[in-house]
């Protein structure tokens, strides 16, 4: 999962393999100092086209302000 910040709007984008994980990330994130807003776009994909050796898939990004 990536991370973009501009002006107190965070975008999430990556994939996940389930719904939970996306709204997890996003409930992580909330509550992050100078955010007002979270806009997700973490694609929930299935188990069969998850891709690990794609970074966008990964976890554990850092956050890019803007």
């Amino acid at each position: 999962i990536s991370c973009d910040y501009r002006d107190g709007v965070l975008y999430l984008r990556g994939q996940s393999r389930s719904f939970y994980q996306k709204q997890m990330a996003q409930e992580t994130v909330r509550t992050v100092d100078g955010v007002v807003r979270v806009v997700n776009e973490i694609e929930v994909i299935s188990e069969s086209a998850y891709s690990p050796q794609n970074p966008e898939s990964h976890a554990g990004h850092a956050c890019q302000a803007r």
